[in-house]
């Protein structure tokens, strides 16, 4: 889809490529939805932890401890409590944090899927933003006419060019400068989203490092778990209401 350039005579018109600027608002949308998903599968995640490694047995832990430093780590409450349990059946419970043993059991392979749904999540919100920085150069090449030079090359006419998206209209200028600041933005919170990835996974994302001799990586735990999932909720880098504008309803 095309748009001609109002303000410019027949000699000089433009035709505004409104596809690549649909397109930008797509891959908008899509990252937005990716890191909701991938929020969800991390909120879940601190808990589906602390389930894994309720137990002192080594086959339900996701990092490697001795029995001896478990009991270290575990809450003095907790730790008096299992002393003085009646039974051994009471005591492993106390042990378990209070959960059933098939919570337990099958936290690990839950937990696993929530990173795993934390990766893909980060893999699609780089892929999206991919996607729309391509089609925001396609959409700045249409308003220059073509050719090099980005944003200082498109004429005064083409950025006074009234442009639909959708029930929303702009003008080219207003368009610009809505895509520029959410584009930017949704580049520095994927950092933000590929180191989280790279820690809860430790699959992925920490192997595209470039570092040669990288330090040794400390174990996963519940608290840091927490901390990443306040950290990829709070999109600190995102201001939501352009966001929310450029992404607009959902069709």
């Amino acid at each position: 889809m095309s748009a001609h350039n109002p303000s410019s005579s027949d000699d000089d018109s433009l035709e505004i490529d409104l596809d690549a600027l649909a397109a930008t608002r797509a891959a908008v949308r899509g990252w937005r939805d990716a890191h909701a998903r991938g929020s969800t599968h991390l909120d879940a995640a601190p808990d589906l932890f602390r389930a894994a490694t309720a137990g002192l047995s080594s086959d339900l832990r996701l990092s490697p401890r001795d029995a001896n430093d478990e009991n270290k780590k575990m809450d003095s409450a907790v730790a008096r409590a299992v002393a003085s349990a009646p039974s051994p059946r009471v005591a492993a419970f106390l042990r378990r944090g209070g959960r059933h043993a098939s919570e337990v059991a099958a936290a690990p392979e839950r937990f696993c899927d929530a990173a795993q749904g934390v990766a893909s999540a980060a893999k699609t919100c780089q892929e999206s933003l991919a996607r729309a920085d391509e089609a925001y150069d396609a959409f700045v090449k249409s308003l220059s006419g073509g050719g090099g030079g980005g944003v200082d090359a498109v004429p005064t006419g083409a950025l006074l060019a009234a442009l639909p998206l959708g029930d929303d209209r702009r003008t080219a200028e207003q368009w610009l400068w809505l895509l520029t600041a959410v584009l930017e933005a949704l580049a520095r919170e994927t950092e933000v989203v590929r180191e989280v990835a790279a820690y809860v996974s430790r699959e992925t994302y920490a192997a595209e490092s470039r570092v040669e001799d990288p330090p040794e990586e400390d174990p996963l735990d519940a608290e840091t778990l927490a901390g990443c999932a306040e950290v990829w909720r709070a999109r600190a880098f995102v201001d939501e209401a352009l966001l929310q504008v450029l992404a607009g309803a959902e069709a």
